[in-house]
């Protein structure tokens, strides 16, 4: 923020002291520097905490960049000389409220394998491991986990997880347990739980994995690194491969014994070369190792994944928590706070944890008890003309404390004033409140209850829409202002009926709604602009932008949207997307759930978004560019063409940016590198 000239920021206190931090800490080349992450080759070296803050962090840079485990492992390689000890990092994929960068509005989507690979990263890399309750089973896995007012919670990935871990297990150890039974067994049988499991046994029983620094020195292949921790008697050692080959030269010699297969590897020229492995597979090798630490599984295994017997739930995990007691209070009918008559009926029910309670009509009225058991009805309005009615109250419940509390009901006034009607209508989901008010020479009078005003109650459907309305009586025009509580419209004038927008602008479409300039009662279906939101690699270039000018739809009808994207390079999976409305987050198709687009193959793919006005969700396509297949090598391009100039594939059909030694095709025919 600006700072303006006049002001003295060292009398500003924390102001100033913040503002002195961001100026004197304003690029990294001006930061002090660590390597107590990191080995000194081989050696583990005493810790400088001489600059530490005292405070240690989520590692937000890493839980972005958990798209995949390899960016994750670059970002970590690229910054960790920034923290005093980034072995104290908490190291994370999701949290409560966002995902990894590749959708982080979503909990992680990436695919089992993708989990597996990313856990053993998170187990065996530098840094504590956290995990977000639920990753064990791909809980809600593609579901948004802040939707705010506009989905229940267990429509989110933020739902009651509690009814997948009822019964009973007794915990025997680090990723050992027995006498398991219930939906808890069910969930530890899950493939991602049981690697867990072995994980957590793994990292309990090689402390270089837990506490040890690091260092890539001499480390060659997707994933891989070195580890050690000394500390007196204990000196630990372990060569880290993941997914895929690995070569590390430079390394300490000695017998090694790999904990995933119990293999044993005499190394006498500093040199252990480790085998090609399957994604999410991993071998780690320990000096001076004992024995194969835990059984194999569906992602850590020797030379075959070994697939338990998944168990079933009992049909309730999904039920939600048991209902909430009902607090000490008093129940008002009618909940309509607003009336027109002379006088209004109430009647007071006391919820059943209530033991005793009274309640006074007007700050300065009677207390009055009320009989536990029984309804007490008063009556109220009379001798007011409009205006306010504020019904006091306290009750004690069985804890013996009293809590008091207020019902405040509106009086129109004793006759609905003659004269023209005015209704203001507000399109959306969640009702919003009206404050409306008049001001004449004699000042201002409401016509709604008091600030927020009075909550819409009626609704109706225009074009299939629903639109909340309120119409005030005998006044040609008046002020309102529209809001749900703590978001707000400016204050405005209706001299006729008015429509406004979804969202919390609730922007004026009164002009798009009634047709025609000189406006008729018949309303038609507003305008609007539907954009695709999803991942980047199945749009055009823009990752989860909901005002993205490139992946805005277009229509020949205002019915039928459309989105094309030519030639997206693909790896098989699945890819979310979703369409916004009017560039808003809020109104979003579908609704809950992310819609999924999937990918079967590696390939270049033209794709086609469909959404049709009114339906609760849209639709994708994707046409394979070019499949080769059978003698033919030539890959057709969407214009229908070969292939454009210099660009090499696989023989699969795959884009290839830096071939290896191999046959590639290479303007439509066979090429050998």
């Amino acid at each position: 923020k600006e700072i303006y000239g006049n002001t003295d920021i060292t009398k500003m206190g924390n102001i100033g002291l913040t503002y002195q931090e961001y100026t004197q800490a304003g690029s990294e080349s001006d930061q002090p520097t660590s390597n107590n992450a990191l080995l000194n080759g081989n050696e583990y070296h005493a810790l400088d905490a001489s600059k530490a803050s005292g405070m240690n962090v989520i590692d937000f840079p890493m839980h972005w960049s958990f798209g995949n485990a390899t960016d994750a492992f670059g970002i970590a390689k690229s910054g960790d000389q920034l923290y005093n000890d980034a072995t104290y990092n908490v190291v994370y994929v999701d949290s409560y409220d966002y995902g990894p960068e590749i959708n982080e509005r979503t909990r992680f989507s990436g695919g089992t394998a993708a989990w597996a690979e990313n856990l053993n990263l998170m187990f065996t890399f530098r840094g504590i491991p956290c995990l977000l309750y639920g990753s064990e089973i791909e809980f809600r896995n593609d579901k948004i986990l802040d939707i705010g007012p506009y989905a229940p919670l267990k429509e989110t990935g933020r739902a009651y997880y509690g009814g997948y871990i009822t019964g009973d297990v007794t915990a025997t150890g680090f990723g050992s347990y027995s006498d398991a039974n219930g939906n808890v067994a069910a969930t530890l049988s899950k493939p991602l739980a049981r690697h867990i499991a072995r994980l957590s046994q793994i990292r309990q029983q090689v402390p270089a994995l837990r506490k040890g620094q690091y260092s890539t020195e001499g480390c060659e292949g997707t994933i891989a690194f070195k580890r050690r921790y000394t500390n007196g008697d204990i000196d630990s050692y372990a060569l880290v491969a993941i997914s895929g080959a690995a070569t590390f030269t430079g390394v300490l010699n000695g017998e090694y014994t790999e904990v995933i297969t119990g293999a044993k590897v005499t190394v006498r020229d500093s040199t252990l070369s480790s085998p090609e492995i399957a994604k999410g597979n991993m071998r780690v090798y320990v000096l001076n190792g004992t024995s194969k630490i835990g059984e194999d599984g569906p992602y850590l295994f020797d030379t075959a994944a070994k697939h338990a017997t998944e168990q079933t739930y009992d049909g309730h995990e999904e039920d939600d928590c048991a209902e909430k007691p009902e607090d000490s209070r008093l129940k008002f009918s009618p909940e309509t706070l607003s009336f027109d008559g002379t006088t209004l009926e109430v009647t007071i029910t006391p919820t059943s944890r209530v033991v005793s309670a009274w309640y006074k009509v007007g700050e300065d009225g009677t207390k009055t008890d009320i009989t536990i058991g029984t309804e007490t009805k008063i009556t109220i309005g009379e001798g007011i003309e409009s205006g306010d009615i504020v019904i006091y109250y306290g009750c004690t419940g069985v804890t013996g404390t009293e809590t008091t509390r207020s019902v405040t009901y509106f009086k129109t006034g004793n006759e609905a004033p003659s004269g023209p009607e005015i209704t203001i209508y507000v399109k959306g989901a969640e009702a919003p409140n009206i404050y409306a008010w008049v001001e004449d020479e004699s000042g201002s009078t409401k016509l709604t209850k008091s600030w927020p005003g009075t909550k819409m109650t009626e609704s109706t459907t225009i074009n299939g829409e629903n639109f909340w309305y309120y119409t005030i009586s005998g006044y040609s025009s008046f002020n309102y202002i529209i809001n749900d509580g703590s978001t707000q419209t400016g204050g405005l004038i209706a001299t006729g009926d008015r429509y406004h927008g979804k969202g919390t602008s609730w922007e004026d479409i009164t002009e798009e709604v009634i047709k025609g300039s000189g406006g008729t009662d018949e309303p038609t279906p507003a305008s609007h602009t539907y954009t695709v939101a999803g991942n980047a690699g199945i749009l055009n270039g823009e990752d989860w932008n909901s005002v993205s000018e490139t992946n805005r739809m277009t229509s020949t009808d205002g019915v039928t949207y459309t989105l094309e994207v030519k030639n997206a390079e693909l790896t098989a999976g699945n890819y979310k997307y979703k369409v916004c409305e009017d560039g808003n987050w809020s109104v979003i198709y579908p609704a809950g759930d992310n819609a999924t687009l999937t990918i079967p193959a590696d390939g270049t793919y033209d794709i086609t978004y469909t959404y049709k006005v009114g339906d609760a969700e849209p639709s994708a396509e994707a046409t394979p560019v070019g499949t080769g297949g059978g003698t033919d090598t030539s890959i057709t391009l969407a214009n229908g063409s070969t292939n454009a100039a210099d660009r090499i594939y696989d023989l699969q059909g795959r884009p290839v940016v830096s071939p290896a030694k191999g046959v590639y095709i290479k303007n439509g025919r066979k090429v050998v590198y």
